[in-house]
């Protein structure tokens, strides 16, 4: 507009995004393009109809059209790629009958790659070109080796190496700026270590928090000595890129009754599907062990105390197995000792999420109070391969004091936590007297007999003779 008067000329006609990509390819993030108002209306008329119009909106919707050159439609030969995420992708192919039509082929990026000579060597390349081009210091190989570390660890695997190129440069920004603050020419393995502690100290207010109330004895955590129903959980807090672990203390209580295993936070709405699944679990393993003989007779009650929020996952499926066997047999379990994994109606314990995060939680809390030298974690056996320990933790694991065990069955959990033997059934089926099995079948089998003496004795054999006979004298006399 000039003194009130519109004018145009075809200058202001300039090429789009299209018209520069026709005869080759255009890549497009699909979010951005479903953000700007009729762009994938239109890039599906022009992939449909091979032609590229040259279009104002202001004409179609302005409240006042002005009309300017529109010259002629423009013939199209290009290929589109749209990126996006999966949710994105599965919402297009719902709602749009066209999309499936329009792009018709679909790739899948990983994002995780496997730990090969190779792989390592390619991405401690991409490090040191990004330092260059960024103007930052040279990697020594330490420092990249730690970086490569760092890749693994953020891939939650050994043998991994994690695609997430932004967290890895931002660790490396961070690492170059903390040597050249120290003064030195080339960033070492002492700089990575300490820019990535630094970042997680940042982001580690709540988690100080926490260990704040456990320090204030607000929150009870034991980590010395023994108890009878009571163990140390582990839980993954994460929100947004920020996930830290801590213990819970998870208590249980067995008494007479039919009323099976309650888990308490079920009854209160405070616990997801998956972690009642691995509650009604337990239900399935005690019958398959100790009611194939009698039908057992018992009550239980599972909370994890001072939980105040909800909880889900069956992480601490396990756990709360232990600290059921713990109840019955009467045995105290270690409390140094803190628990992961899920278990399956068989007994066989399964691998979990965030493992490294769980051990270092466990050991911040122990640190805090002091190393005894015996304290440690108890991991599924598959586990293994997903560590990628911070230093301190490794440092004090390979100083034998701090522990990580691996175990396979709950059989090999119960006779760690409490030093006595699990016990194998004989041919008759009978566990050892002085087995942890032993002992609570005992337990059971001395409730289901005062349940039946309390009951009249209905429902034992002994007794449905003797009062037949009874009945029958009386029929005679």
């Amino acid at each position: 507009m000039r003194q009130g008067y519109y004018n145009t000329d075809f200058t202001h006609i300039v090429a789009g995004a299209i018209h520069r990509a026709n005869g080759g390819f255009l890549v497009l993030e699909a979010e951005q393009l479903l953000r700007n108002f009729m762009s994938y209306d239109l890039l599906k008329r022009v992939l449909r109809s091979g032609k590229l119009p040259i279009e104002s909106l202001g004409e179609q919707y302005s409240a006042a059209p002005v009309a300017s050159p529109r010259p002629e439609a423009i013939p199209i030969k290009l290929r589109v790629v749209l990126i996006g995420n999966h949710e994105l992708y599965y919402l297009l192919q719902e709602y749009d009958p066209e999309f499936q039509k329009l792009f018709k082929l679909v790739a899948e990026f990983d994002y995780e790659i496997d730990r090969t000579e190779q792989s390592e060597a390619d991405v401690a390349r991409l490090i040191v070109i990004k330092a260059r081009e960024s103007g930052l210091l040279p990697f020594d190989r330490s420092g990249l080796e730690e970086l490569v570390d760092y890749a693994a660890r953020l891939s939650g695997d050994q043998n991994k190496l994690s695609l997430q190129f932004n967290k890895l440069f931002e660790l490396v920004v961070e690492s170059s700026a903390w040597a050249k603050k120290a003064g030195s020419k080339k960033v070492y393995r002492r700089q990575v270590i300490h820019a990535f502690d630094e970042k997680r100290r940042r982001s580690a207010l709540l988690e100080e928090k926490i260990r704040g109330g456990f320090m204030e004895n607000l929150v009870r955590i034991d980590t010395t000595g023994e108890a009878v129903g009571q163990i140390n959980g582990l839980a993954v807090v994460s929100f947004a890129d920020v996930a830290f672990g801590h213990p819970s203390r998870i208590t249980a209580n067995t008494f007479m009754g039919p009323g099976g295993v309650v888990n308490i936070e079920r009854e209160t709405n405070m616990a997801g599907p998956i972690h009642n699944k691995g509650v009604l679990t337990l239900s399935s393993y005690f019958g398959r062990i100790y009611a194939q003989k009698m039908p057992i007779n018992f009550t239980a009650r599972i909370a994890f105390e001072q939980q105040y929020g909800g909880i889900d996952g069956d992480s601490a499926s396990s756990t709360e197995l232990y600290c059921l066997l713990s109840s019955l047999a009467d045995l105290p379990i270690r409390q140094e000792v803190a628990v992961t994994g899920s278990v399956d109606q068989l007994g066989n314990v399964q691998p979990i999420g965030g493992v490294n995060e769980k051990i270092e939680g466990f050991f911040d809390y122990c640190q805090a109070k002091g190393l005894t030298g015996s304290q440690g974690v108890m991991i599924p056996w598959q586990n293994e391969q997903h560590l990628m320990l911070s230093h301190r933790v490794a440092d004090a694991i390979s100083k034998g004091i701090f522990h990580v065990w691996t175990v396979q069955t709950i059989d090999e959990g119960i006779e760690l936590l409490t030093g006595v033997p699990a016990g194998s059934p004989d041919s008759r089926g009978n566990y050892p007297a002085s087995s942890v099995h032993g002992r609570v079948f005992a337990r059971l089998k001395e409730w289901h007999k005062q349940a039946l003496k309390l009951a009249g004795g209905s429902s034992h054999p002994a007794a449905k003779k003797k009062g037949t006979k009874n009945a029958r004298r009386g029929r005679a006399e």
